[in-house]
């Protein structure tokens, strides 16, 4: 670590220090009821944790926190990481990747945690509208910002989609079966309050269903962005809020990528749970590897640009 992230990293534990007095005295203030005065919320970037994270930071006394030591690159948890959100009530998420450290110290905790994907179709069409054009400080922001959608796309699949394949697989062959449920932002799309109801309970949380119809309410797209789902507002953080939005801009080759990361099976069921998808120790695609980018650059001039955009629908056929 350079010695600006490390600067970086002692002033963020600092203002945590500073602010920990206010939300112990929250904590005792609200935590009657609470089973759990931390909500541990992991998942792939683009697949619905900031969401999550805002409906459950809508319960009265939970306000959201980050590791002082976690970075762009590394989410990954050290021994005494929770162990510092001890006395507040705390919505903690990062996008953890599954290894035996990370679930070592999450069983000897006993800390219960949920764990959220999403089809990775509509992840990548999420994350290289967010990584371009809303957040300039994202490692990746200045080369996705030169490439166009399809580009952006093909760099996802030849750089990060196998990781996130193995991050999804990881954590459902893995995850403790007491300790953690899972959710997918399609469910929660879907049926959030059904969902969110069934999530609040598995922490234990004290709502009634006015409460979680309130909160549901208050955090819908509708009402954070003031736009209708479809309406898409590229600069924003909650872009579109609809699902399947990939088949309206992949190509048939982004089709068969997705298409051989499932195994080389076209079963459709099995793209949209996320089997399409080892410990690793950080978030590894976020690593640039220059020598690769220059070959990627050479690649992009083989594509015609004259290549018609077939149904995707009809390739998953």
């Amino acid at each position: 670590m350079g010695s600006g992230a490390s600067a970086y990293a002692l002033l963020r534990r600092i203002k945590a220090g500073l602010k920990r007095p206010v939300h112990r005295i929250r904590f005792w203030r609200y935590r009657k009821g609470h089973e759990c005065p931390l909500i541990f919320i992991v998942g792939l970037p683009r697949s619905g944790t900031t969401w999550l994270t805002q409906m459950f930071t809508s319960v009265q006394g939970y306000r959201y926190l980050s590791p002082w030591h976690a970075t762009q690159t590394d989410h990954n948890l050290r021994e005494k990481t929770l162990q510092g959100f001890a006395h507040q009530l705390v919505v903690l998420r990062l996008h953890l990747p599954w290894s035996e450290g990370n679930a070592r110290i999450l069983e000897a905790s006993r800390q219960r945690y949920v764990v959220t994907y999403r089809d990775l179709r509509d992840v990548v069409v999420s994350w290289y509208h967010y990584v371009s054009k809303v957040d300039p400080r994202h490692v990746l922001h200045s080369q996705l910002r030169s490439l166009s959608l399809e580009e952006g796309i093909d760099y996802y699949i030849e750089h990060i989609l196998d990781y996130e394949v193995r991050w999804i697989r990881d954590w459902r062959n893995h995850r403790h079966p007491e300790l953690s449920t899972e959710t997918r932002y399609e469910t929660l799309r879907e049926g959030t309050l059904s969902e969110f109801s069934r999530l609040a309970g598995f922490f234990g949380l004290d709502l009634t269903d006015a409460q979680i119809a309130g909160i549901v309410d208050e955090n819908s797209f509708q009402q954070r962005t003031q736009r209708r789902p479809g309406t898409e507002d590229r600069g924003a953080h909650a872009r579109k809020g609809v699902l399947g939005d990939w088949r309206n801009v992949f190509l048939p080759r982004h089709v068969d990528a997705f298409k051989r990361s499932a195994g080389g099976s076209p079963d459709r069921a099995r793209l949209r749970e996320g089997r399409a998808v080892g410990a690793v120790k950080s978030y590894g695609p976020l690593v640039l590897y220059s020598e690769r980018s220059r070959k990627y650059k050479k690649r992009r001039s083989r594509y015609s640009s004259r290549e018609h955009r077939l149904s995707a629908r009809h390739q998953m056929k």
